[in-house]
């Protein structure tokens, strides 16, 4: 096992720009016109702490065969070693840069050798074409890799996402889009109904069971509002309650696969027809030899709707480039072959006006239209959904014509306009103590970030003085748009703050859906995370901002926010930024979605600085929870940011004396 941090790694010269200058600074070797020859390869148990490195050198791991030809340096024995050393369940192995799919044995963790290597070489020279290969993984020089001690037991079998989607009276959309059954791609995506096909899927696995393996709730509500914005806006009708939680009979993914593949593979005359089964009941769509765009299996009313998906007619779409410039691409939609028919949870028509901003066609814009956020429409009215994601649900409509209830200006904003806190039943604070959740634990279960204290409780600024003697006010008719038909928007003063606040709630909302998630963060503690940094060698940063004294103006901030960092313990200590997240665990998940480029950034760039290669085999176990301790000194500066650092090197020398 090559853990000898004293190997020296040699640098070769940089294949990009071949040492010489640039007018900018080539951003494979930093300027230097040199590249390191050096892996790092790290394994973090996140339960214990433990952590355990290998220093990948030219020479320090004999190349093995590749099946197809060829050479290369195999990683994946050398990861499996170090997770049984820190404890880490392999199968819960996700590299920092890429946590929602497992190692690739022929991407990260496999370095291919050039065709000229061979075993009969002399040392030195296999030495040097083995520092070329490993001088061409510099972009990622340290491969880190988080395991848990347990493995997890799998909740995202296909069947519970479907008994999900009917009770959030959603569809669940199995597609596969390619252009032989060989080469398809998998999808698995929550969609509201009658959305159109979106031009790119999310998910690219390469068959149905790695899909449905790798699939979970959050990444079947990824990209949820912009895949919607072009759905019929429909309220809910009332449902008779379903037993929770939800059963999880098996579901037979073979029959599905099959089908889904014969429908991509189906003539037009075949994959026009419109059909619905149980998957496997129904052999009747032939296959004349000829490739389809895809198909879909669309889970809706307790059964599977089968279509395929042809192309439409080409069009031009507005497209954000790398650069930030916006370029027309000529494309061709997918259209499906039929569509299924319309739910039966759908009710009366959310009635909505188009918006002023943009004319009603926000859609095609690559940036958000401030008015609508691209969906092209003013609603009047909505659709709350609030669950736990394990089969408690609950809907409600928010009309136009409902009583909203008595509301009152609480603020007044510095140019005069009123805001305004509607009655309790369009304030959604109330609902994390039903669902048992803290009020910072109510999400968007699209992006995972706590509601808008607006949302929470209520408020809505209002662009006009509400009429003498009442609390209302709204929008006006130019700020508000125009109905769908062209006549002008009556707004009225006695909904004008309801009409305000849903037009603020609804903007970018899909079909006039709001979904919430009322469920608690599996985060770890915030000592866990200190401890990790620490065994990585690294130092850890928390800045919290106490702004509990606002409570009781709306138009501060309020709360306390957090913010969780990992940085290198070498680095000046700048001053405090602004904290962002509204709860400890939340600025906990976003510190290790985002762990990838953190640690990237302590990298040095100079290639002559060797890589370190930390160990921690023996975490410590007294690692004190500093939460309180912030609590106590963010309140001694109330609406400042206070930064805290942990320093691994202090602590150590601390220990030393």
């Amino acid at each position: 096992m090559p853990t000898d941090p004293r190997l020296v790694a040699p640098t070769v010269t940089c294949a990009r720009c071949s040492g010489t200058t640039f007018a900018a600074a080539c951003r494979e070797c930093h300027g230097y016109g040199r590249r390191r020859a050096q892996l790092v390869l790290t394994v973090a148990n996140l339960d214990t702490g433990a952590v355990a490195s290998a220093n990948i050198v030219p020479g320090s791991v004999p190349p093995t065969v590749v099946p197809g030809g060829g050479w290369r340096i195999a990683l994946g024995p050398i990861l499996t070693d170090l997770a049984a050393r820190v404890g880490a369940a392999p199968e819960t192995l996700r590299e920092v840069f890429t946590p929602e799919r497992p190692p690739d044995p022929d991407g990260e963790l496999s370095v291919p050798l050039p065709y000229d290597w061979q075993p009969e070489l002399p040392l030195a020279d296999r030495h040097r074409i083995e520092a070329t290969a490993l001088a061409t993984r510099s972009y990622a020089p340290w491969l880190v890799f988080l395991g848990r001690a347990t493995v997890a037991r799998p909740v995202n079998c296909l069947d519970r996402l479907c008994r999900l989607a009917e009770r959030l009276c959603l569809d669940l959309v199995v597609e596969a889009r390619g252009t032989t059954a060989t080469e398809l791609t998998w999808d698995i995506r929550f969609e509201t109904s009658g959305a159109a096909v979106p031009d790119r899927p999310h998910g690219a696995h390469p068959d149905l069971p790695t899909a449905v393996r790798h699939t979970t709730v959050a990444d079947a509500f990824h990209d949820f509002a912009n895949r919607c914005r072009t759905a019929p806006a429909r309220f809910l009708r009332p449902r008779p309650p379903e037993p929770a939680p939800i059963d999880a009979e098996p579901t037979d993914l073979d029959q599905l696969e099959r089908r889904v593949i014969r429908d991509c593979l189906a003539g037009d005359s075949a994959g026009d027809t419109a059909h619905a089964d149980r998957t496997g009941d129904d052999d009747r769509t032939a296959n004349d030899g000829r490739a389809g765009g895809g198909a879909q299996a669309i889970w809706r009313d307790g059964r599977w709707w089968h279509t395929r998906l042809r192309a439409g007619h080409p069009d031009l779409h507005l497209r954000t480039l790398d650069t930030g410039q916006v370029a027309r691409r000529p494309g061709v939609p997918l259209l499906r072959a039929w569509e299924p028919p319309t739910p039966s949870w759908f009710g009366d028509p959310i009635p909505c006006l188009d918006c002023a901003a943009c004319g009603g066609g926000g859609g095609g814009w690559p940036l958000a239209c401030p008015g609508c956020g691209g969906t092209g429409r003013i609603y009047r009215g909505l659709v709350l959904t609030v669950t736990d994601l394990a089969g408690r649900v609950v809907h409600l409509n928010w009309r136009m014509d409902d009583d909203p209830g008595p509301t009152a200006v609480v603020a007044t904003q510095p140019a005069g306009q009123p805001v305004v806190q509607l009655a309790e039943r369009h304030r959604l604070r109330a609902w994390a103590g039903v669902f048992g959740v803290r009020p910072d634990e109510l999400v968007d279960p699209e992006t995972g970030h706590v509601l808008p204290q607006d949302l929470l409780d209520g408020l809505v600024t209002l662009d006009r003085r509400p009429d003498p003697g009442t609390a209302d006010g709204g929008p006006t008719e130019k700020q508000a748009g125009r109905r769908s038909d062209g006549g002008p928007a009556a707004v009225g003063s006695d909904s004008g703050a309801l009409a305000a606040y849903l037009a603020s709630v609804g903007r970018g909302r899909p079909a006039g859906r709001v979904v919430v998630a009322a469920v608690a963060r599996d985060a770890p503690p915030l000592a866990d995370v200190v401890r990790l940094a620490h065994g990585l060698g690294l130092a850890a940063e928390v800045t919290i901002a106490d702004h509990r004294r606002n409570a009781g103006d709306p138009r501060l901030v309020q709360g306390v926010r957090w913010q969780v960092e990992v940085v290198d313990p070498d680095a000046p200590l700048g001053p405090a930024r602004a904290p962002l997240w509204r709860s400890l665990p939340e600025a906990i998940d976003h510190c290790l979605k985002y762990l990838g480029p953190a640690l990237l950034a302590t990298v040095p760039p100079e290639p002559d600085r060797s890589l370190r290669v930390p160990q921690q085999p023996v975490p410590p176990t007294d690692t004190p929870d500093p939460v309180d301790h912030l609590r106590r000194l963010g309140a001694r500066h109330p609406g400042e940011p206070v930064l805290a650092r942990f320093d691994p090197c202090r602590r150590r020398r601390r220990a030393a004396e």
